[in-house]
């Protein structure tokens, strides 16, 4: 194939795809506030991005991009767009019992919003245990959770990269969108709150400009592009161990 996104194939091509034993990743984010200067759709850009990068190379098949998230939270911020819980987890079941008829081996979504994991992780759970015969396995992973990028993190921006429009998904929007993200605040935000989930009018009290103990002054296009490499190899290794054990992933 020349292409592996799903919107660019036929269906007879997906058919020899999944009797080839391919399976099909699924980036998925959310269309949320990022600060005053980062970009609204990071969440979804950067797994998408690293999702089709990891299928290019690899000969599997990307699906399509989740854009919408679990951000309530955020809803004190024009631009943000938010799903309940509730309505996210139907959209993932309804998805993967489509996939699951082709069928293929496996489905992989690549996460970039941290308020999807909980959803993410029992729409998964539930499927690979009340569907244990089915040829289909269910695996999520969110990006920021490779080990190589935490100690990239750490190498690049220390305790200031914080916990949201970080520096270092801010600087892989820089390198994946050149020109787009704006000027960067000084200094460190507030840092993560005790209480948690926070509801939209106090997540804006207490972080006015939307940042959580983040300095994203310190991104940089050229610290994207290897935070962007080093995802896409912790991408393409999850997917060897999956081929090669034909186990589940850990949580994560």
């Amino acid at each position: 194939m020349d292409s592996h996104a799903l919107f660019e194939l036929s269906w007879p091509t997906v058919e020899r795809a999944a009797k080839s034993n391919r399976g099909i990743l699924i980036p998925i984010g959310a269309t949320e506030q990022h600060g005053p200067n980062g970009l609204i759709g990071t969440d979804f850009l950067i797994p998408q991005a690293v999702a089709a990068a990891a299928c290019e190379r690899s000969g599997h098949l990307l699906g399509p991009t989740l854009s919408l998230g679990a951000s309530d939270h955020h809803l004190g911020f024009p631009g943000t767009v938010s799903l309940r819980p509730e309505t996210l987890q139907a959209v993932l079941q309804d998805l993967i019992r489509s996939i699951a008829r082709w069928p293929l081996p496996w489905i992989y979504f690549l996460n970039g919003h941290g308020g999807n994991d909980e959803s993410l992780e029992q729409v998964r759970d539930a499927w690979n245990q009340e569907e244990p015969a089915h040829p289909t396995r269910v695996h999520c992973r969110s990006w920021w959770t490779f080990e190589e990028i935490e100690a990239l993190d750490q190498k690049l921006f220390g305790d200031r990269n914080g916990c949201h429009a970080t520096p270092s998904e801010i600087s892989q929007t820089m390198f994946l969108c050149p020109g787009k993200v704006g000027t960067a605040p000084q200094g460190v935000a507030a840092d993560y709150p005790d209480e948690w989930p926070l509801s939209p009018e106090k997540y804006r009290r207490l972080y006015p400009d939307g940042r959580i103990g983040s300095a994203p002054e310190l991104a940089s296009s050229q610290a994207g592009e290897q935070l962007f490499q080093t995802c896409v190899r912790g991408v393409e290794q999850d997917l060897e161990r999956i081929i090669s054990e034909g186990s589940l992933l850990p949580a994560s």
